[in-house]
């Protein structure tokens, strides 16, 4: 659903990305983003690339783990 409106409205795709994340905080609970890299560095998918790092970039700056699916295996395997 949000790989849709992301081409078409942005502005409200970020506000339903901002809401998800919030409540992962509230609820101290996982959040995943999955892309695939063929997609996201087409050119037919640059508002999407945009959106992603956007995205990226805020929950860095709400101090959120991001890593990849190797590391987060990782992580439980060697806990």
């Amino acid at each position: 659903a949000l790989q849709a409106e992301a081409g078409r409205n942005s502005t409200k795709t970020k506000k339903i990305l901002k809401r998800m994340f919030k409540r992962t905080l509230e609820h101290h609970a996982h959040l995943s983003i999955s892309w695939q890299s063929h997609k996201l560095y087409s050119s037919s998918f640059l508002s999407h690339r945009n959106l992603f790092w956007q995205f990226i970039g805020y929950a860095k700056l709400h101090n959120a783990w991001i890593c990849s699916l190797e590391k987060l295996y990782n992580y439980w395997q060697n806990r």
